[in-house]
């Protein structure tokens, strides 16, 4: 796993926004942070560790009308994207490891409560604002910034759920500091905090406001590529092995 981490990126959490209007190899110089969405599983945990159920696990009181949509492993959602395994969940969505049946390629889907999928948003209006600014990906991926790349809605038992596609990222930057030692070296914490920086500046400069700006949200970039690499017999195999 971390011979396929190339470069940081802080990405856009999903409790990331709200417009202000409102209110490569380790020694490498070209690591990048981004402000960043769903990841991959984290990397494997020391022998022992304290279990948070807290983090762990979503309230399944938050399934009602209004709530969560419960997902179920292997669904397809939008006729194009099956779940494989889950990645996470936040206080207003949960985060899922789906596989794009056309493109064979993997991706994160973000799907969020029926209460906070109106048109009106942080996710949509953040989005709607880039486009208004004609800022691209290119521009947003060298300002350490990744949204969505595809939205789309579904209709459900507990309501109408706001669908957000995201490339799958690595380990947090919590997680590094926890497991890898190394982290600690000084030229690496100063490119990050210098990154990190440089992403907060490009949204405030689009008039918008992080709402989430801590080490659990920022993000490892996987080489790009290597995850498509893998089959998804291959991955649902991997995750298996993982759970016993």
């Amino acid at each position: 796993m971390r011979r396929n981490l190339e470069i940081f990126q802080i990405i856009i959490p999903e409790n990331f926004a709200c417009l202000k209007k409102d209110l490569k190899d380790t020694s490498s110089p070209n690591e990048e942070y981004l402000l960043a969405p769903p990841r991959l599983p984290r990397l494997p945990a020391r022998k022992h560790r304290r279990v948070d159920i807290a983090e762990e696990v979503e309230f399944i009181e938050h399934y009602k009308p209004g709530g969560y949509h419960p997902v179920e492993l292997f669904d397809v959602l939008d006729g194009r994207f099956e779940v494989i395994s889950k990645l996470g969940q936040g206080g207003i969505s949960t985060a899922w490891l789906c596989y794009e049946l056309k493109t064979k390629q993997w991706k994160a889907m973000k799907i969020n409560a029926a209460s906070h999928s109106s048109p009106k948003c942080s996710d949509l209006r953040v989005l709607e604002l880039f486009r208004e600014r004609l800022v691209d990906s290119s521009e947003l991926m060298k300002n350490h910034i990744c949204v969505a790349t595809d939205t789309f809605w579904i209709d459900r038992p507990n309501g109408r759920h706001l669908c957000s596609v995201l490339p799958v990222l690595g380990p947090t930057l919590e997680d590094l500091r926890l497991e890898l030692a190394t982290l600690t070296e000084s030229k690496r914490i100063k490119s990050a905090c210098s990154q990190m920086a440089k992403g907060l500046d490009f949204l405030h400069r689009h008039s918008v406001c992080h709402g989430g700006f801590r080490p659990q949200n920022v993000l490892m970039q996987l080489k790009e590529g290597v995850l498509n690499q893998i089959s998804k017999e291959n991955m649902i195999e991997q995750l298996k092995k993982k759970e016993l």
